[in-house]
């Protein structure tokens, strides 16, 4: 048989039925027979491929060992995945991490390989229709982008800046790249330009749950990022790279950028003092005198009951009394500890270092002086609370 250029080879789908496709497609590639067309359906597309890109063997492991190895198909996959497949293992981890893809071969190769996904006609995409607000920061919704919900002061206005000032410097480096290049040669380097583009900044894809720590390990793996604190976080925005892309395009001068980095830490510090000075006035002149006039009035019921029936037990009063006693000692000893760390935070100039102490001091005395007053609240009952408690905000009619 003579394969010119009217010879075509057709791959069925049919799920694991492409098993017997692989060992056909292995045995064509140590043949040295390479069909100058290939059609692929569903599973058939997936084989076609290693086949276009000679990798013998490849097609057979993603079926047989990799499947026994990662369990990529069950029912379990229907309720994290919304489907009897782990495609995010099969499209994404196999090409680039477990078993690599060559794109240098198969871009290469002089043949053609159409992926059939059985429509004559142009067929009806459907979009996603999860909610993947609640899983991305920065979710593709099906035909845009989105936000997550955004803070009631915060402004998409900063990150659209950054993300078009990215997109311009990125089309500036295609278009340098292919200046020059004849207009024969053009598509050949558009291909390679888009192969490169690709496996340089893939790994910043990631279609998980991203407020999981499924994403922070997978985040670490591919050496990305994780900035947890705007003190952290921040520092990148005045970074000398950033400062060359940003007044290379004439978006922001330097002093700009240094301006808006220490107008953001401080208004970061400013709100993190006024917040932890309401927590130390609602202690100190609210919370502690409740607990203390409670642990008065249990006090005074036990020296009653003492009286009226001597001998009688108060076992509960002094259990509640002790509990009490014990969460009084404990916000007594937080406040002081956040008094004197907000004022340490306060009195440092530097803006930087004042934004630290109040994200790794203050926030974290607050939270722990928040365990003890939280739990005493619980005990306390609600007349003797200066403020309504949640369920009277919620459900009081």
């Amino acid at each position: 048989m003579i394969l010119d250029s009217h010879t075509g080879l057709v791959l069925e789908g049919g799920g694991m039925r492409g098993v017997f496709t692989a060992g056909a497609l292995d045995f064509l590639m140590d043949k040295k027979i390479y069909f100058p067309y290939t059609i692929g359906v569903s599973a058939g597309a997936c084989n076609g491929l290693s086949y276009a890109s000679r990798q013998r063997g490849r097609a057979k492991r993603c079926n047989i060992d990799l499947l026994d190895k990662y369990h990529y198909i069950g029912f379990r996959y229907f309720f994290t995945k919304r489907s009897i497949m782990d495609f995010d293992l099969i499209f994404d981890n196999f090409p680039t991490r477990i078993i690599p893809y060559d794109y240098d071969t198969y871009f290469t190769s002089h043949g053609a390989v159409q992926m059939d996904i059985g429509a004559t006609v142009l067929p009806h995409f459907v979009k996603d229709n999860t909610d993947r607000n609640r899983t991305s920061p920065f979710a593709f919704t099906g035909n845009k982008f989105e936000f997550r919900m955004l803070g009631s002061a915060a402004s998409v206005a900063n990150p659209n800046i950054v993300l078009n000032t990215a997109v311009a410097e990125a089309l500036d480096q295609f278009a340098k790249e292919l200046d020059g290049i004849a207009p024969e040669d053009m598509e050949h380097a558009v291909h390679e330009l888009i192969k490169r583009a690709i496996k340089k900044h893939k790994r910043v894809i990631f279609n998980g749950n991203g407020y999981t720590d499924e994403w922070i390990e997978e985040a670490e793996k591919r050496g990305l990022y994780n900035l947890k604190s705007t003190p952290d976080a921040l520092p990148m925005w005045i970074a000398q790279k950033n400062i060359d892309l940003f007044t290379k395009h004439s978006i922001f001068t330097s002093e700009e950028l240094h301006s808006r980095y220490e107008i953001w830490l401080e208004n970061y510090s400013k709100t993190i003092n006024i917040e932890s000075n309401t927590m130390i006035e609602m202690v100190q002149k609210d919370l502690l005198p409740s607990v203390m006039s409670y642990i008065e009035e249990i006090a005074s019921t036990a020296s009653l009951k003492a009286s009226v029936v001597p001998g009688i037990t108060c076992e509960s009063e002094t259990a509640l009394i002790t509990k009490l006693s014990g969460l009084q000692d404990a916000m007594t000893k937080g406040l002081e500890k956040l008094k004197s760390d907000t004022a340490k935070a306060k009195a440092t100039e530097d803006v930087l270092e004042n934004a630290k102490l109040y994200q790794a001091e203050v926030l974290e005395d607050m939270e722990e002086l928040r365990k003890s007053a939280d739990a005493a609240e619980t005990l306390i009952p609600d007349d003797l609370l200066p403020y309504p408690t949640y369920g009277k905000l919620l459900f009081y009619i």
